[in-house]
């Protein structure tokens, strides 16, 4: 019963009433229902097939407006911009820093989510792997292991765009592959490292599904990769059902910007499995050109738990992946644990150039 109280705990909700005594229901993780906190009446959430995807080419998203009844707060402390149904709850606080005097503002334009991937991980369950994660952390400090403690974990639906697109590459390059070489005669003898070119050209096709861009404002896409992992696969399609309990984040980066990032990262993709078909040192040059067909986006939420800690009069924030319980964030660095990580680096590097040295190896 305690694990029910604190996944029941909310910051901002949609309104969703129970049929049976009129109060406000919230998304339950543990059951994966619609729970009411009074008398405990259950209703299955819709879980519709989600099958909407928007062209990239021509896509106008000025023209777009959320949904109706989303109301827009921004927290004037660190900047966060969440929203929530039905009207605005003057009690809410901002899920990522805590602040309580978040302001209601303007309707937005924007695009509503298409799918979202429901919560599986409770708050338990994902403060203690907090505390795992904290313990692991080689240079954090000790005093900040010892006194770490995972509260106030916000379940906050973060923004992403997922992109699709069938690609088309041709290329032509030279790659080198070291060889061995001995030369001179005598006291002059040795042996040379040189460098054998051969020339490489040829297509490269690929279909990428789901390339996820993360759009928050609160999260880089480094830190997203480091708690990722979605299942997007099992996202259904968006009803406000999921978010009653729970807050969403809004995104702050443009359709076209999150497909240019998409792209750099599919890049990356085709220039490594073009790469690993050749036996290669060394890269003179490699030439891509790529042409993207058929891409396509969709707007999934995505389910993190987040929250921060103060060190040192700094805030660090740390996130816990909804779905695995993947945890990771910023730490603060413990300068003595580096220095001494440096000095027993270099005690065994002395030691043992003088233990080759004595045995006459070197």
């Amino acid at each position: 019963m305690q694990g029910k109280k604190a996944d029941k705990k909310v910051d901002s909700t949609d309104v969703v009433k129970c049929k049976t005594c009129g109060a406000d229901m919230y998304f339950d993780i543990a059951s994966g229902k619609l729970r009411c906190p009074y008398c405990d009446n259950t209703v299955e959430a819709k879980a519709n097939v989600f099958e909407n995807e928007h062209n990239v080419d021509g896509f106008d998203e000025s023209k777009l407006r959320h949904e109706d009844g989303v109301i827009t707060y921004q927290c004037p402390n660190c900047h966060a911009k969440c929203e929530m149904h039905g009207v605005f709850d003057t009690s809410a606080k901002c899920p990522f820093c805590g602040a309580t005097n978040v302001l209601k503002v303007d309707d937005i334009p924007g695009l509503a989510p298409d799918a979202i991937l429901p919560f599986r991980i409770t708050r338990d369950v994902a403060s203690q792997n907090a505390l795992k994660w904290i313990k692991k952390k080689l240079y954090a400090p000790i005093k900040l292991k010892k006194s770490f403690k995972p509260e106030n974990l916000n379940s906050v639906y973060s923004p992403t765009f997922s992109f699709d697109s069938d690609t088309f590459s041709t290329y032509n390059g030279r790659l080198g592959e070291y060889y061995t070489v001995t030369v001179g005669s005598g006291k002059d003898r040795r042996t040379e490292t040189r460098t054998r070119y051969f020339v490489v050209s040829g297509t490269y096709s690929q279909f990428f599904n789901d390339i996820l861009i993360e759009v928050s404002p609160k999260l880089s896409q480094k830190e997203f990769e480091k708690v990722g992992g979605f299942d997007t696969d099992n996202a259904v399609e968006y009803t406000s059902e999921y978010i009653a309990g729970h807050s969403s984040e809004r995104y702050d980066t443009s359709v076209n910007d999150a497909y240019g990032a998409a792209k750099e990262k599919m890049n990356a993709r085709i220039k490594s499995a073009i790469l690993s078909q050749y036996h290669y040192d060394v890269i003179d040059y490699l030439h891509i050109d790529t042409s993207f067909n058929d891409s396509t986006f969709k707007y999934i939420l995505v389910p993190l738990w987040c929250s921060g800690f103060k060190y040192r009069d700094k805030i660090y924030n740390y996130f816990v992946n909804g779905r695995t319980g993947r945890a990771g964030g910023k730490t603060p660095i413990s300068v003595w644990k580096v220095a001494l990580t440096v000095v027993i680096i270099a005690a065994v590097i002395v030691g043992a150039y003088f233990g080759l040295k004595s045995a006459g190896i070197i």
